[in-house]
């Protein structure tokens, strides 16, 4: 990746184009908002299960369906926002790296440096949600 960068930074040296490639923007993923629905997940799927054993130990098969229901639920909910997480993290790593690549080799040192903790940033986002 870093050759095409080089590449489309040495055939369009419009300065146009390179604030196109610095300046792409995605939408933001809430990071709050993910961790706040993984946590929703994970406290439905401990709730589902803890029916579904409840069920069991009663002999109650409509509230072991219902447990084993909540609990799937909640995986799903905390599985997608786990997802979501890693995805945006992914994507500021990446465009973080061009910025990083594109300051180097304009020689801006603010993108450069500003580049640079986007791209950490989205890999400490890819780690905590993988």
């Amino acid at each position: 990746s870093h050759s095409l960068l080089y590449a489309i930074a040495l055939n369009q040296p419009s300065t146009s184009s390179l604030h196109f490639l610095t300046t792409a923007t995605f939408r933001m993923v809430d990071q709050s908002e993910v961790q706040a629905d993984k946590a929703k997940g994970s406290v439905k799927s401990t709730v589902g299960s803890v029916q579904q054993k409840a069920g069991e130990l009663l002999g109650n098969d409509s509230q072991q369906a219902k447990g084993a229901a909540r609990e799937a639920k909640g995986d799903a909910q905390h599985d997608t926002a786990e997802a979501k997480g890693y995805v945006q993290g992914a994507v500021d790593s990446v465009v973080g790296g061009a910025k990083n690549i594109i300051g180097g080799i304009t020689g801006n040192n603010e993108q450069e440096a500003k580049g640079k903790a986007q791209q950490t940033s989205g890999d400490a986002q890819k780690s905590a949600n993988s």
